[in-house]
């Protein structure tokens, strides 16, 4: 069950950064339009819920299994790592004044 819940949030991790870097690179450097700016949105938001639901149930095995925890607060704090990133990114959109096209 903890190994199970430990790679779903790794994978978790992976592709919420994989896909948030890629809609960015698409905004930034190929095309600026407000659609794949909405896009961007929803899957913060998306990405955000799902992502929040997976660390709280890791947080809750790591409290139940407690021989499995560091495992289980190691994979919490790779999801974490995609805050950075995320605040990163807005700041590089707004530092260079990126318009979309409507």
């Amino acid at each position: 069950m903890a190994q199970n819940s430990i790679n779903i949030g790794k994978g978790s991790a992976l592709i919420s950064y994989v896909i948030g870097t890629v809609l960015f690179i698409l905004f930034t450097f190929v095309m600026q339009s407000i659609i794949l700016l909405k896009i961007g949105v929803v899957f913060i938001l998306i990405a955000f819920l799902f992502n929040s639901f997976i660390f709280i149930h890791l947080i809750y095995l790591a409290i139940k299994y407690p021989k499995k925890r560091f495992e289980l607060l190691k994979t919490c704090g790779l999801m974490l790592l995609n805050i950075p990133v995320v605040i990163g990114y807005f700041y590089f959109m707004i530092n260079f004044n990126f318009k979309p096209h409507f």
